[in-house]
């Protein structure tokens, strides 16, 4: 093969391999979002659908819109989710016979504790204060601020999810890791990609 051709063919690929790499990072981000604006309109079925086959043998999957559910209108909590900027898409690697890409990207939550009849507790209630220590140990005294006025908590973290597909482009399912959990959500992943969430 002339020199010419082969350099033309083999720029050739490296760019169609480019593009499909693109579109398959574009695919996971897409679908993840899509899956947090579920969350954040309280479509928990929805959202569930998005949820990897892993976290089910942890959580039974008719449960889990259940448990977001309860999470979400608890009467004592005002949770304020945005959806995530930022994200930071590894390549997908095979690991047995699944592939796996590892989202990275700060997650910034604020919530607010709210008494009985639904006015907004201050950071001098003790309950307060347990969730002020807990924000604080997870996400370190930087990423924790309380709003003298609205009472809210912003607490900023830098979350990792992982994207799992069967055939490496489509289809791809989520599973939010957090590094607290990591003794219930480590066995459900490839040692290799675990390892790279630490």
């Amino acid at each position: 093969m002339k020199k010419p051709l082969f350099l033309f063919l083999t720029l050739t690929f490296m760019a169609v391999s480019s593009i499909e790499a693109q579109d398959v990072k574009k695919n996971i981000e897409d679908d993840f979002v899509e899956m947090q604006s579920a969350i954040i309109k309280k479509d928990f079925e929805k959202s569930v659908g998005f949820m990897a086959d892993e976290i089910f043998t942890v959580v039974p999957k008719d449960q889990m819109a259940s448990i977001l559910e309860m999470t979400f209108s608890n009467p004592q909590m005002e949770i304020v989710l945005s959806l995530p900027e930022n994200i930071n898409i590894s390549e997908p690697q095979k690991e047995g016979d699944k592939y796996y890409a590892i989202l990275s990207f700060p997650n910034i939550q604020k919530l607010r504790m709210l008494d009985t009849s639904g006015l907004p507790l201050g950071k001098d209630n003790e309950m307060v204060k347990g969730m002020h220590e807990n924000f604080v140990a997870v996400a370190g005294e930087e990423n924790v601020s309380f709003d003298d006025e609205t009472h809210f908590f912003t607490v900023t973290v830098n979350q990792k999810a992982v994207a799992i597909s069967e055939n490496g482009k489509d289809g791809w399912k989520y599973l939010n890791y957090d590094k607290t959990q990591a003794a219930v959500l480590g066995p459900l992943l490839p040692p290799a990609i675990v390892e790279k969430l630490q």
